[in-house]
């Protein structure tokens, strides 16, 4: 009895390890976010040296599967790091990029030992329907919230996309593969209704997700799991097509059926396409490709590092008022641009050398383990289709689990291992490499989390510290200087110069991100310099021509240089950008007025038109601009339902900005007063004026939303990222009108006090509030 009980316990407890371990790589430890968070990151340091050292400690059971042509990759990845425009960047990518590695490398010695290659199927596939099952449950509960916004309209028109929907439709792509192949040589009726359970759902997360290249990916990798089903004999077409031969009858009802299907099929995916986020798909990677061609073109033998797509990104697009990318969506402009054509012949090596293997091993697998190779083949083209069109090594959900597969799938019982003692050494490499990031980073860590609680002196002390653990890092630098900011704004002696000093580094090393230039240039005015000023935030409006804050701020530095021509053309400029039109600023200096007036006498404001409005909403159902548009005029004429449908219904479309999300905010606080419910009015809508307030670089209600050092650096950063020397237009006119209904409000409720407070805040911010 306990002889058979023994491969039980075996088989329970590597089911238990696989399971926990990809719970704890895929669900904690494979996003942007989660590398950048300290605690994730020593658990993930910790989780890796622990495998690595058991790994060790029981030596590799055979030789490393497509062992050259992994060797070559690794060597070239390493020479590519050595000749990038940021090392310290790309050796940081390395890092991610070698456990990718070892996972691989990890699960194929596993599958070596005789752990069975389909409970890594299996447990990966348990893994993903809890993520499955979390991206349906956020679906249902948009969706019943669409229900409750428009009752009876049971098919929205509103389009729902979940967040990172690419990353989500290439891991959704990679579990349909692999249960697709399970289902096809499973048995038992039970075990193929608990896969249909996990397909099903999958298929449909997949079609909300509107990835036009993930949609792609499952048509080829579904194509070839068919072709392989044909090719090994688990599908036995010739029944099927003898049996509907002899019906003609039927088999025209089927052909036509599978027309009109495929034609209702394809208006769905149309209609899906349809979300603000998307671009035509002529021009959906027109922003992202061309920098990659170019940043190919300056360096074509080794690229301009990993990593490092993002300074070819700013370099091509205004950012902002664009957002910041970090890669080309595109694998194969990505790998020109980061690694040129030495690493393509190495990826193109390695992946020619994996799917030789695999199609090696499925000639001569049976039963489980052609199944196992049968999904993996297939999420391989689904992954390879989806690649052209996204990438993958930066949230890396999708690759370390196709990584895991392909080690499993691949690893066989062999000869005594070569390279073993490199391979010890590589994974002893990877571990220190973890651990060496950690150390380097985490004065940084401290000194944005004593920054973010104000502890602003405290936290000067310790971004010394992180720029001496890490002189190379351009974000120690950043954050030393924006916290060096604030206390020059507090008169503390030697902080405006330290900041100058940090900033003028942070622009030579990395002078791509105009932000940097624009900070520096408000410093550098604050010191009195202003020739140096106007030249830093010209530089700012040469890498982000469409950003309105540093044409306002250039504006400034030439008023205060005495070129009053020049700040007459860049006060029109922020004008055309975006910046408000009436606000206390313009009325604080003759410059400013002249700009101004002739700005408004050129672009008359035209009111917004219901009918228009109407109309646009009908053509764009899924955009929020148009609700909030009718909802205000709803409010105007107190037709109080009309406006509370509407902005229901925003609430669920597509908010671009953060300021957008705002205006739907105060609407909703003034619908709260329309109905009598003043105490509540004065209280959200005190929130929201605040929240406008908090102005950050994408404009009102932006603070802390940071691509900078995140992104591009995957370090943490500080909320403040606009030092307080920089100028923005806090308080515009418009919103000092609903700052005097708060107050209305609140004396109508009788609360005097907060009244005044408020009151001496709008007087403080708009001196001539009133007068105009």
């Amino acid at each position: 009895m306990m002889i058979k009980e023994k491969p039980r316990i075996a088989y329970l407890f590597q089911e238990t390890v696989l399971f926990l371990g990809m719970v704890f790589l895929l669900i904690l430890n494979s996003s942007t976010n989660d590398f950048i968070n300290a605690d994730l990151q020593k658990g993930l340091a910790l989780g890796i040296t622990l495998a690595v050292v058991v790994w060790i400690a029981v030596g590799q059971c055979a030789s490393q599967p497509v062992g050259k042509a992994l060797l070559l990759w690794v060597a070239i990845y390493l020479v590519v790091v050595f000749f990038s425009l940021d090392p310290r960047r790309s050796a940081s990518q390395m890092v991610l990029m070698s456990i990718s590695v070892l996972l691989f490398s990890l699960s194929a010695d596993l599958a070596a030992r005789g752990w069975p290659r389909e409970l890594f199927i299996k447990t990966l596939l348990m893994v993903g329907s809890v993520v499955i099952l979390f991206g349906l449950l956020e679906a249902g509960l948009w969706y019943a919230r669409w229900l409750q916004s428009a009752p009876g309209q049971w098919i929205p028109d509103v389009v729902y996309r979940p967040g990172n929907a690419n990353v989500i439709a290439m891991f959704l792509n990679l579990m349909v593969m692999l249960a697709g192949a399970r289902l096809l040589v499973t048995r038992g009726w039970l075990g193929r209704a608990a896969l249909l359970v996990l397909i099903v759902p999958a298929l449909w997360l997949l079609f909300l997700t509107s990835s036009r290249g993930g949609w792609l990916g499952t048509a080829a990798g579904l194509s070839v799991l068919a072709g392989l089903a044909l090719v090994t004999g688990q599908l036995d077409w010739r029944k099927g097509w003898l049996f509907l031969r002899a019906r003609p009858a039927l088999l025209g009802v089927l052909l036509v059926a599978m027309l009109v299907g495929a034609g209702i099929v394809g208006v769905f995916l149309y209609q899906r396409t349809l979300h603000p986020s998307h671009g035509p798909i002529s021009m959906a990677r027109t922003d992202y490709w061309p920098p990659a061609w170019e940043a190919f073109l300056r360096s074509p033998l080794v690229g301009n590092g990993q990593f490092t797509y993002s300074n070819a990104f700013i370099r091509h697009n205004s950012a902002p008022p664009w957002p910041l990318f970090i890669h080309s969506h595109g694998t194969p402009f990505n790998l020109l641009a980061e690694m040129g054509l030495a690493g393509a012949v190495g990826l193109a090596l390695l992946v020619g050398s994996i799917l030789i293997g695999l199609w090696k091993h499925l000639r001569v697998a049976e039963g489980a383990d052609r199944g196992v190779l049968m999904g993996v083949l297939a999420a391989v083209a689904a992954s390879a289709v989806h690649s052209l069109f996204d990438c993958f090594h930066t949230e890396t959900i999708g690759l370390w689990s196709l990584c895991i597969v392909m080690g499993a799938a691949l690893g066989r019982p062999g000869s005594k291992p070569r390279l073993g003692r490199l391979q010890n050494a590589w994974a002893l490499l990877v571990v220190v490499g973890l651990w060496a990031e950690l150390w380097m980073a985490a004065p940084l860590h401290n000194g944005v989390r004593l920054a973010n609680s104000g502890r602003w002196d405290d936290a000067a002390e310790v971004f010394n510290q992180a720029v001496e653990r890490d002189p190379a890092s351009v974000i120690a630098y950043q954050q030393r200087a924006l916290g060096s900011s604030v206390l020059a704004e507090r008169n503390q002696p030697g902080a405006l110069q330290q900041a100058v000093a940090d900033l003028e580094q942070v622009v030579q090393r990395e002078p791509g991100w105009a932000l940097n230039h624009a900070n520096l240039g408000a410093l550098y005015l604050a010191q009195n310099r202003p020739q140096e000023a106007v030249r830093s935030l010209e530089k700012s409006l040469q890498r982000a021509p469409r950003c309105g804050l540093c044409a306002l701020n250039l504006g400034i530095a030439r008023e205060a240089s005495g070129d009053p021509a020049g700040s007459a053309q860049a006060y029109q400029q922020a004008l055309q950008l975006g910046q408000p039109v009436q606000a206390y600023f313009w009325r604080s200096s003759a410059p400013r007025r002249l700009a101004q007036s002739a700005w408004v006498e050129q672009h008359p404001l035209l009111a917004a038109n219901a009918s228009d409005l109407a109309a646009a909403m009908k053509e764009n159902p899924s955009s929020a601009g148009p609700y909030l548009q009718l909802a205000a005029l709803d409010l105007k004429a107190n037709r109080l339902a009309a406006a509370q449908d509407l902005l229901d219904r925003a609430a669920l479309a597509y908010l671009d900005l953060p300021e957008t999300q705002l205006e739907r905010d105060w609407l909703v606080v003034e619908l709260l007063a329309r109905q009598g419910n003043l105490a509540q009015a004065v209280a959200q809508g005190s929130g929201v004026i605040a929240s406008y307030r908090m102005m950050g670089l994408y404009g009102p209600g932006s603070l802390g939303q940071l691509y900078y050092a995140p992104l591009m650096f995957r370090r943490p950063a500080m909320a403040l990222e606009l030092t307080p020397q920089l100028a923005r237009i806090e308080l515009p006119d418009a919103w000092g009108q609903r700052l005097a209904m708060l107050i209305d409000w609140a004396e109508r409720g009788g609360n005097k006090a907060l009244a005044e407070q408020m009151r001496a805040e709008l007087n403080l911010l708009i001196p001539d509030f009133g007068q105009n």
